[in-house]
């Protein structure tokens, strides 16, 4: 009888763990979890593969000088 509440508690536990209707990575197909799907905040630096974290670090290139400012003011003389 004891063997018997292992085993169902044990069941119990592993059911519980998967849940009904769940999906896996076996089951998604290439490309099938898009940014729009991912919840913000959710993936972290180190989630991501060295390359991606490389190119997401990199800087762009440098823009265009912008226009030159107006003049400052004058110091006032020294006295």
């Amino acid at each position: 009888m004891a063997s018997a509440a292992v085993f169902i508690a044990l069941g119990g536990v592993s059911y519980a763990a998967v849940a009904k209707n769940s999906v896996g990575t076996a089951q998604l197909k290439s490309n099938a979890v898009t940014s729009a799907k991912i919840k913000n905040n959710t993936v972290a630096m180190t989630d991501l593969t060295a390359a991606t974290r490389t190119l997401i670090n990199a800087a762009g290139p440098t823009g265009a000088a912008g226009a030159a400012g107006p003049a400052g003011n004058k110091a006032p003389a020294a006295r």
